[in-house]
């Protein structure tokens, strides 16, 4: 049987990040952000080997939560930002910007009852 008080806790920090981010925060992004605060400059191939996620699907998620201008418009939610890779240039590193550890650490907070 589940603890009621984690799912509770859970079901929060997720209304949290709805409320903060995005009311249509897909998993996938979630999963990315989580995965990039736990290894700052973690390279993209190694985000699509460790969340099995397509090369496509990493770029646009990861666009979405980094922060680009879309014609006159500046878009994406700015948790994470892209870098080349300093072993490899073709490569891109990518780290969370302030807000993103912010936002994390809240959700964090939020889903451990803190």
């Amino acid at each position: 049987m589940m603890d009621s008080r984690a799912t509770g806790d859970l079901r929060k920090g997720i209304a949290f990040l709805r409320k903060e981010v995005s009311s249509e925060l897909p998993t996938q992004q979630l999963a990315i952000l989580l995965e990039v605060i736990a290894e700052e400059g973690i390279t993209m191939p190694a985000l699509q080997k460790k969340l099995y996620m397509s090369s496509a699907s990493v770029s646009k998620n990861i666009r979405m939560l980094s922060r680009f201008k879309d014609g006159d418009e500046i878009k994406g939610y700015d948790l994470l930002r892209t870098e080349p890779d300093l072993d490899e240039r073709r490569r891109m590193a990518v780290f969370p910007t302030e807000t993103g550890k912010r936002i994390v650490s809240e959700f964090l907070d939020i889903c451990l009852g803190k």
